[in-house]
């Protein structure tokens, strides 16, 4: 999924529908029905200008559209391409890295982590009910969990939603 063109980004920025959230959740809603992992490869997310506007528009583009894949059912990964501004094939745009040729991370990269890193990940410190259970809602994956049993004793575990 390449959005290459500067001028598209400054597009969509300005209210174009390009793609409207709708269409691109049915189409990743049917390639779901096949029960098959969906990997999304060479993401590109062009910055309009090389400035603080431009990089703002490309981190909220990176924002919404990793919010509506990652809520695909079959989701199993998301590919950013150019990490690095300047640095993808010949003739690709030069402002579609998370991080400018400098290697200074831009506001893509710092969205990017807020979902990954603090959103997307289930932190919670709760103490269990009289019988011992422990019940929440959280995000596919492995947890691990921590609890000091009745002697004093720290004891952990791991656990994995499906």
């Amino acid at each position: 999924m390449h959005l290459f063109r500067p001028k598209q980004c400054s597009d969509i920025a300005m209210g174009a529908q390009i793609e409207t959230p709708e269409q691109e959740w049915k189409k990743l809603a049917l390639l779901s029905q096949t029960g098959l992992p969906i990997h999304l490869s060479e993401i590109t997310i062009t910055a309009p200008n090389d400035d603080t506007r431009g990089r703002l528009i490309q981190a909220v583009i990176a924002y919404n559209l990793y919010r509506l894949w990652f809520s695909t059912e079959k989701m199993a990964g998301i590919t950013w391409w150019n990490s690095v501004d300047g640095c993808a094939s010949k003739n690709e745009p030069s402002t579609s890295g998370l991080f400018t040729r400098d290697m200074q991370p831009k506001p893509s990269f710092f969205a990017l982590d807020r979902l990954i890193n603090h959103e997307w990940k289930t932190n919670i410190e709760r103490a269990a009910d009289n019988d011992g259970h422990l019940r929440f809602r959280g995000f596919k994956g492995t947890y691990r969990i921590s609890w000091t049993d009745r002697k004093g004793n720290t004891q952990s575990m791991e656990y994995t939603a499906k």
